[in-house]
């Protein structure tokens, strides 16, 4: 939890959270632990894990049968997104949020500044580029989203959060990595961050998320009663494009945005129910080697595929090589 920050009690409560059970629109409520941190009190959600984590996957075939039901929800309702987690976090929290978890905001925001300005610095010393990288100049001259992008997938820390638009790419990332834990396949309907068009339209939201990077987080939004979400489109890169990789921002660069997509789905189906628009599947972790090579295999997706470079190939070959030496021992 974050520590409470002093100054106006308004923007105190902004810091630390929202009450998620409160009527969109309603005051929030925040309680002080008395030692100048929070307690659970300052975060009340009510998402209900058991409601939004779906069947599981517990075989190749088991993720062919719900990914085929996935992409047809992409044709039926709104663009849908995929992420895999390796592990079951029950959360959707972007990397600088998990690193800075249990500070106070500001040190976040701090670090945030930077780190951006730290790789634009150091960006400039390198002495080689791959081809689909961008000059030292332009990136000098690109906006802090699309710095915050590349800094994302080259395993920086940031407030963004990796998608995908193929529930395969989703499921390759939740098996390639802790093989002994069960994992996470998370689905979301993209259109759910533009609910309020007339109010304050996604394009307003996403500039608004911008200029929050490095500070402090805007005004909560005037109907979600939240922080603000949106998709952002990433700096285009090789890898990007391999992975059909989009992104997740929000103006408080350390919330969870599970949180917010439950709400947001929840606003959208009422009575706390999420519909077909927000969601996770488990993986068994017995089963991740075994969807690993059919990915592979019969979808042409691996680490190979995913990160076309030096870095990809490294990563494929050791998958082989450990997927041999488990059968040979």
């Amino acid at each position: 939890m974050h520590d409470l920050l002093r100054g106006d009690p308004e923007d105190q409560i902004a810091e630390v959270g929202w009450v998620f059970d409160a009527p969109i629109g309603s005051p929030l409520v925040a309680t002080s632990s008395g030692d100048g941190g929070c307690t659970a009190s300052y975060l009340q959600p009510t998402m209900n894990l058991t409601e939004i984590t779906r069947a599981e996957i517990t075989s190749p075939s088991d993720l062919m049968t719900w990914a085929e039901h996935l992409e047809r929800l992409n044709f039926e309702q709104g663009p849908m997104l995929f992420r895999g987690q390796a592990e079951t976090y029950a959360n959707l929290q972007p990397t600088l949020a998990r690193a800075t978890q249990g500070g106070a905001y500001d040190a976040a925001a701090l670090l945030e500044r930077r780190l951006i300005a730290n790789f634009r610095t150091h960006y400039r010393d390198l002495k080689t580029l791959p081809a689909d990288m961008p000059s030292a100049d332009d990136v000098g001259q690109r906006s802090d989203v699309d710095v915050l992008s590349l800094m994302q997938h080259y395993e920086v820390p940031s407030r963004l959060l990796d998608w995908s638009a193929s529930v395969w790419v989703a499921a390759y990332f939740a098996c390639a990595s802790s093989a002994s834990k069960d994992a996470e396949l998370w689905f979301v309907d993209s259109s759910l961050l533009d609910l309020t068009p007339d109010e304050l339209p996604a394009s307003v939201v996403r500039e608004r998320i911008a200029v929050s990077i490095g500070g402090r987080p805007a005004e909560y939004h005037p109907r979600w009663g939240m922080p603000l979400l949106a998709v952002v489109e990433p700096a285009s890169n090789a890898r990007l494009a391999a992975q059909l990789g989009k992104l997740t921002a929000s103006d408080n660069a350390t919330v969870d945005h599970a949180q917010l997509l439950w709400r947001l789905a929840t606003l959208r189906h009422g009575n706390e129910r999420t519909g077909q628009s927000f969601g996770r599947h488990i993986i068994r972790a017995s089963r991740k080697r075994d969807i690993l090579r059919f990915l592979a295999e019969e979808k042409g997706v691996s680490a190979k595929s995913l990160f076309p470079d030096i870095v990809g190939l490294g990563r494929f070959l050791r998958w082989e090589f450990e997927a041999l030496r488990t059968e040979l021992y």
